[in-house]
């Protein structure tokens, strides 16, 4: 029995699967602007699909990080898993998710099943120790951030359309994950310095993190608001529509960027698996409390 709960343990500490909260809120939000018909076969199939990939990817990183997240207090629970299974067996996990997340979304029609592979490519692209994007200026905040969340987004939009997918919910999405990686990655920023790791993390003061998250903060709520004006006054289907009764939305964003705000400048001792789960619960409950509102 206790073998079993540590390999659920080392399991869950690999490939993350709290993380895919994430995937139920890009679902959400790709069916509601979408306007299909709601069909759960094809949700969940789409929902496990992504989550399989995403999971994928978090423990590719996982195992490339072992060096460094051994030794990071913030992230030293994740080596734990590789640790547990040891690399080989770790990798072995990851091409398993990644061929049932390929083999479920091939069902879902050839514009979603591309739109894992590029999700996928980027994925260890960010990660991979021949290109380690994450250790690149730019290209960190690129791969590890903007691309992730479109190419979710799109994957999400297809389980419900072939059609091009709505702009301005994308663009909130990409750069809402955009200022949040910005501003999550600074609770690591003295620990990459010691190692000598050079990213945007790294080479930009922390004065200009906070002012490059605020702004992609900033561009998210101008997206969302342009959704409303969409539903008044421009009524192009193509950019997406909120109703000016939603306007309610804005202020959840700021609970979690004022903690993490605090968490940076030492404020707060929170540890980071802490943070995470309240993340996600507070996403989950958001989402809901939306899909309540709305309905």
């Amino acid at each position: 029995m206790a073998r079993i709960k540590d390999s659920l343990t080392g399991l869950s500490r690999l490939v993350r699967p709290l993380s895919n909260i994430k995937n139920i809120v890009i679902v959400a939000v790709a069916f509601y602007f979408s306007g299909a018909d709601f069909h759960l076969v094809s949700v969940l199939l789409g929902f496990f699909s992504l989550s399989f990939i995403s999971s994928a990817i978090y423990g590719y990183n996982t195992i490339n990080d072992l060096h460094l997240d051994q030794d990071n207090e913030n992230k030293k629970y994740y080596a734990q898993g590789v640790q547990f299974f040891g690399e080989r067996k770790s990798l072995t996990i990851v091409l398993f998710l990644t061929v049932m997340g390929l083999a479920v979304g091939i069902f879902l029609g050839y514009y979603f099943f591309i739109a894992l592979i590029f999700l996928t490519a980027s994925g260890f692209f960010y990660s991979s120790k021949y290109t380690r994007f994450k250790e690149k200026i730019v290209l960190d905040i690129l791969f590890g951030a903007s691309l992730t969340f479109l190419f979710r987004f799109i994957a999400a939009w297809f389980i419900f359309s072939n059609n091009f997918p709505a702009l301005l919910p994308m663009l909130a999405l990409v750069f809402g994950k955009t200022s949040g990686y910005l501003l999550y990655k600074g609770l690591d920023r003295e620990y990459l310095l010691n190692k000598h790791i050079k990213n945007t993390i790294t080479f930009i003061s922390l004065k200009s993190l906070f002012i490059f998250s605020f702004s992609f903060a900033a561009l998210t709520i101008s997206s969302i608001v342009l959704m409303f004006f969409n539903s008044t006054y421009f009524h192009v289907d193509a950019l997406g529509y909120l109703p000016v009764r939603a306007l309610f939305l804005i202020p959840f964003i700021i609970p979690p960027t004022v903690v993490i705000f605090f968490q940076i400048k030492e404020k707060t001792k929170f540890s980071n698996p802490f943070l995470r789960f309240c993340g996600y619960m507070y996403m989950l409950w958001v989402t809901i409390t939306i899909y309540w509102f709305l309905s």
